[in-house]
């Protein structure tokens, strides 16, 4: 029981008991434990009270016969004065009641989110790489988004791409060998779609290059599809950060990019 309520309750057995020195070797025992330095003045203040003998509350003497019971005469209403009074003297040297611990919110240490990565590229002969690029986000504890994960939905294709790009906190942008499959409405690839949501949304853009393409399905090339990936690819520049030739190479950059992406990110939500 915490000092503080021990006292009270000795408090409260003295003021409603009839016989007020029944409490004070419960009295003497707090003090000895919880108040050290005032055992002193305690004794004293016993030594004063009717029928009261300091000794005889801790041991009874060697050599002596029982220890005598307080007069029946002692003031109750004298003795019940001075022990309040003794408590009074007592509770101000209170050790302060335990505070619930709070640490400041900015020095909290921060739950980090989990990033969400969209990953973007054509579709066909890709599997491998976007797979690649899927594993190397959850190496690094990154939720991958792509078109693997998507459901049946009411919206457009291109509707739900933008949706997923905007929720997204960074893109992977994989430039491969073709302009990519076209979205009716705007006439542009979907990959550029996404790119330009993710642009305006402002969010960061990692973007590779794959040189060479193996162990792809034959395709039949549209010199007009690599005309506007060719376009596509020069208006990417600035965003640039690898040339890769394999899918090893392609998961291994993609790691570090998301390496020195996730320091930045966990700065601004810190």
């Amino acid at each position: 029981m915490p000092v503080q309520d021990r006292l009270k309750e000795i408090r409260a057995k003295i003021e409603e008991a009839g016989d007020p020195l029944a409490s004070c070797a419960d009295l003497r025992s707090l003090v000895v434990t919880s108040f050290p330095s005032r055992l002193a003045e305690l004794d004293r203040v016993f030594a004063n009270l009717p029928g009261i003998a300091v000794p005889r509350l801790a041991r009874r003497p060697q050599g002596r016969g029982p220890t005598s019971s307080p007069p029946a005469t002692a003031n109750a209403r004298l003795i019940k004065a001075q022990l309040l009074e003794l408590i009074d003297t007592l509770e101000p040297a209170l050790p302060p009641a335990p505070v619930p611990l709070v640490v400041p919110r900015s020095s909290r240490p921060l739950w980090k989110p989990t990033p969400w990565v969209f990953i973007s590229s054509v579709d066909d002969g890709a599997k491998e790489y976007r797979m690649r690029a899927r594993n190397a986000c959850l190496q690094k504890r990154m939720l991958p988004i792509g078109m693997e994960t998507w459901s049946a939905a009411t919206k457009s294709p291109a509707d739900v791409c933008r949706s997923y790009v905007r929720e997204c906190d960074v893109m992977i942008l994989i430039l491969m060998h073709r302009y990519g499959s076209i979205e009716p409405n705007s006439g542009k690839s979907y990959t550029e779609l996404e790119y330009e949501t993710a642009r305006a949304a402002h969010k960061d853009i990692l973007a590779f290059e794959l040189t060479s393409v193996v162990e792809m399905e034959p395709l039949r090339l549209d010199p007009e599809d690599l005309r506007r990936l060719q376009t596509f690819s020069a208006t990417l520049a600035p965003q640039l950060r690898k040339k890769v030739a394999t899918a090893d190479q392609l998961e291994v950059a993609i790691i570090q990019a998301l390496d020195d992406w996730r320091s930045q990110f966990d700065s601004s939500v810190g």
